[in-house]
């Protein structure tokens, strides 16, 4: 049986949870909203809904640091101790990280305020996400959330367990 080497896990599996988190946002929408996913293959001009979804995503967003070098691990490692830090291990060729991304953003106005927030595109960057699991003692899986403390990982959590929510409660 194959493996998804960017998710560890059975892609069928990847499959069955993509449909049903898009089912269910699906049946959350009203039927002129379902509508709406189609207004992108139009040629010519854009939806209402569309433009008010570029301008709220754009109004209200995560300031996401890149991390892209295995040296700025030591600066993580030195911020964690005045604030928390929170990197975001993200697989470009994942749809179950793709989803995760949207979700944190989504609550970016609660999530933004909880520490620095760094960005890991893992495909881009293998070398610093292979670092990033050595130095911290984390097992490698994406999409990853990895919560440090005082120089500690305090929590860390793959697909969906990742969740608002979930990160959230981390600070209580």
């Amino acid at each position: 049986m194959s493996i998804c080497l960017e998710c560890d896990v059975k892609p069928w599996i990847n499959t069955a949870r993509f449909i049903t988190k898009f089912t269910e946002s699906l049946s959350s929408r009203s039927k002129g909203d379902r509508m709406g996913i189609f207004n992108r293959f139009k040629s010519k001009g854009t939806s209402q809904n569309s433009d008010n979804a570029n301008h709220n995503r754009s109004k209200s967003s995560i300031s996401w640091r890149p991390l892209t070098r295995t040296d700025q691990l030591a600066d993580i490692l030195n911020l964690s101790h005045e604030q928390t830090v929170l990197v975001f291990k993200h697989s470009t060729r994942c749809i179950i990280s793709s989803m995760v991304l949207r979700s944190l953003e989504s609550s970016s106005e609660e999530l933004s305020t909880l520490g620095a927030w760094y960005y890991l595109d893992l495909i881009a960057n293998r070398e610093c996400s292979n670092e990033v699991a050595e130095q911290f003692g984390v097992v490698h899986q994406s999409p990853q959330l990895i919560i440090i403390k005082n120089g500690t990982v305090v929590w860390d959590a793959s697909h969906q367990a990742i969740s608002p929510e979930a990160v959230l409660m981390t600070e209580h």
